[in-house]
């Protein structure tokens, strides 16, 4: 584990790669954009996510210790909201559903674009951020307004008069 990048404006970016040349390459890519934390293992990924928080995740599937949909797994179960972006040499498209099902907010296979992957963590990010941002509030105004409006609305009354059944409608 590795912690490369000092700078506590940045977001943070964990990197879970066996592959040091691969894991190089991506923090050469990133550091500029990001607080990178790297690790080899599982068992450090685990223990990385459980202490500190991260903006977004890099996860390979196959590691020494443990595999990728399992750690997908255990970050889901601790309710953890954090986008994980599947990087893997598994070109198996049922390992692709697999990782979506579990939780995967995106996917590439190896070899990848460095910056088509930048320029879709940065989306990832914007699209976590109005999750976090707009949808509650939104949420809690689609809960409140109906019932509060509804009690502002004006009554509408039916009114039958004398010279035959007319409908008029008053304000009460």
């Amino acid at each position: 584990m590795e912690d490369t990048t000092n700078n506590l404006s940045k977001l943070k970016l964990l990197i879970v790669e066996d592959d040091q040349e691969f894991q190089e390459a991506c923090r050469a890519i990133l550091e500029s954009d990001f607080c990178i934390t790297q690790t080899f293992t599982f068992f450090d990924a685990k223990r990385l996510l459980r202490t500190a928080p991260f903006d977004v995740v890099l996860l390979d599937l196959i590691l020494p210790d443990g595999d990728g949909l399992s750690l997908i797994r255990t970050i889901r179960k601790s309710n953890q909201k954090v986008p994980i972006i599947v990087i893997t040499g598994d070109h198996d498209l049922d390992v692709e559903v697999e990782a979506f099902k579990e939780g995967a907010t995106d996917f590439f296979n190896k070899p990848l674009d460095f910056q088509l992957l930048l320029k879709r963590i940065h989306v990832i990010l914007k699209l976590s951020a109005f999750d976090t941002q707009v949808k509650p509030p939104l949420k809690q105004l689609k809960k409140t307004s109906v019932a509060s409006q509804a009690a502002s609305f004006p009554k509408m009354l039916v009114v039958d008069d004398e010279s035959g059944p007319a409908l008029t409608f008053q304000m009460i």
